[in-house]
């Protein structure tokens, strides 16, 4: 089973994501999924965002229920 993620950038007032561009984003609809906690942390190293990125799991609210 995928662990779907996103990656959470601190630093700021606002709740802010990676967007698909590489930008800010706090629109969710435009925020990038990552298919396992290893590639998000993988691009968290690879883009130095260690100190702003935090990864956030994607819940299936229907499997919870």
């Amino acid at each position: 089973m995928e662990e779907r993620c996103i990656i959470q950038l601190l630093g700021s007032d606002e709740i802010a994501f990676l967007g698909r561009y590489t930008q800010y984003t706090d629109n969710i609809q435009e925020v990038v999924i990552f298919k396992s906690i290893l590639d998000a942390q993988l691009y968290i190293k690879k883009n130095r965002l260690d100190r702003i990125g935090k990864i956030r799991k994607i819940l299936n609210l229907s499997q919870t229920i």
